[in-house]
């Protein structure tokens, strides 16, 4: 759908309350043995795709009603509540809440079939965009006192792009690939509470001509008065002793040196890309257990943990999918203290997607959007600046009002729960 750029705060019905009462939420891997995750089809997209297409290049059309085309922006936001997972004899010494393994939350990608002898197809899952809940920090670091006492209870919420032609990341290092780690302004790890209700919104920009991959994330913790946007920084440049570190709110997943002080794989997209059919929430790796795997969306870290599916562990709910931008002002009507009534908010158009003013689309999808040097997050503090010129927008606040949808307010029936 396509919206004007009228004042549509006049027509809003605010419904009060939100949400009363207990929670409603489902309990994901709370045995050892568990194997919980929801898995959900995407079936509405641009057109005549059927799924999201965001790995794609966007474009968009002319006119007094642009709209994009090719590639979809995409907005999703989950509630979240990790348990402890530290051994029992642990639980009681308050530095204990972090085992110092990988945690998922969700992963998107679709399934792709290869030729096989005697005419059989074989099935491969590719992974295409994964969050994790909470992530290790390098090894590099373990020698320094600072960093180990910052990261005792992870890094915190973590977002992986792979790559779709990345001949050098099966053998490559885990700084090279795109894996990125996210601050608050004053340097604190993207960790969601243990035993707490937090709230995780991520956003992704497709590329457009010259401007790359672009992804932010929000987090929200119980009793914050609103939304916190995340300073995300490539793993790589944390680990880099001679630069300093850089971070972004609108993090580019860009090749080459510049935004990252040493050569990154990055992605501009590519219309090649197959189209994303379907998200998993519970876990962080795409292929399930009982599946054939494939190099994409492989990290070269699983040697740590092996052929792990990466779990969530813990409660989530609230969980929503949306085609299109959400500008701040429709972040901050999603969050809320406790979930907000999401469809009530759709329908009332409340939420209502898209920029009508180019200064704030700017602020936040282009070249003035907030960065920042952060100190003590690495090991390099100090010596060679990065530089690096954000990439603007590239669509027109016009255009970022189209095509836009609640992609799960119909398609809930769709979503299946992997006990």
């Amino acid at each position: 759908m396509y919206r004007s750029a009228g004042n549509e705060e006049t027509l809003w019905t605010p419904v009060h309350p939100h949400s009363y009462g207990p929670f409603a939420s489902l309990k994901f891997n709370l045995t050892p043995d568990s194997d919980d995750f929801m898995e959900g089809s995407i079936n509405k997209a641009i057109g005549n795709d059927v799924g999201l297409s965001f790995l794609r290049t966007m474009t968009q059309t002319a006119g007094d009603t642009p709209e994009y085309q090719t590639a979809s922006p995409f907005t999703f936001s989950v509630w979240a509540k990790p348990k402890n997972d530290c051994p029992d004899i642990d639980k009681e010494n308050l530095k204990a809440k972090y085992d110092g393994q990988i945690k998922g939350l969700v992963t998107f990608g679709t399934y792709s079939r290869s030729p096989a002898p005697l005419g059989i197809h074989k099935e491969h899952g590719v992974e295409q965009l994964t969050v994790y809940s909470n992530f290790p920090m390098p090894t590099t670091f373990a020698g320094n006192a600072a960093l180990t006492e910052k990261y005792k209870d992870g890094m915190g919420v973590t977002i992986y792009v792979p790559g779709l032609s990345d001949a050098k990341r099966a053998s490559s290092e885990v700084n090279y690939i795109n894996l990125f780690h996210f601050f608050d302004s004053a340097g604190n790890p993207a960790v969601l509470p243990v035993n707490e209700w937090s709230q995780v919104i991520v956003q992704v920009m497709p590329a457009i001509s010259s401007s790359p991959i672009k992804i932010k994330l929000y987090i929200r913790n119980r009793g914050d008065d609103s939304p916190t946007v995340m300073y995300g920084i490539h793993r790589g440049l944390l680990e880099d002793a001679t630069r300093r570190n850089r971070a972004y709110t609108c993090v580019p997943v860009v090749a080459g040196a510049s935004a990252w002080g040493a050569e990154r794989h990055g992605y501009l997209g590519s219309n090649s890309s197959p189209l994303t059919t379907i998200y998993k929430l519970g876990k962080s790796r795409f292929v399930n257990k009982d599946e054939s795997s494939t190099t994409q969306g492989v990290l070269p870290i699983d040697d740590i943990n092996g052929a792990s599916q990466y779990y969530f562990s813990g409660e989530l709910m609230e969980f929503s999918l949306w085609q299109g931008l959400l500008s701040s002002k429709d972040i901050n009507k999603l969050s809320g203290i406790v979930p907000t009534n999401i469809l009530e908010d759709f329908v009332n158009r409340e939420i209502i997607g898209g920029y009508t003013d180019n200064t704030l689309a700017t602020s936040e999808w282009g070249t003035t959007a907030p960065n920042s040097t952060i100190a003590g997050i690495g090991l390099g503090d100090g010596q060679t600046a990065i530089s690096y010129t954000q990439s603007a927008i590239a669509l027109t606040s016009n255009a970022t009002r189209s095509r836009w949808r609640y992609l799960l307010g119909t398609d809930l029936a769709s979503c299946q729960f992997r006990p």
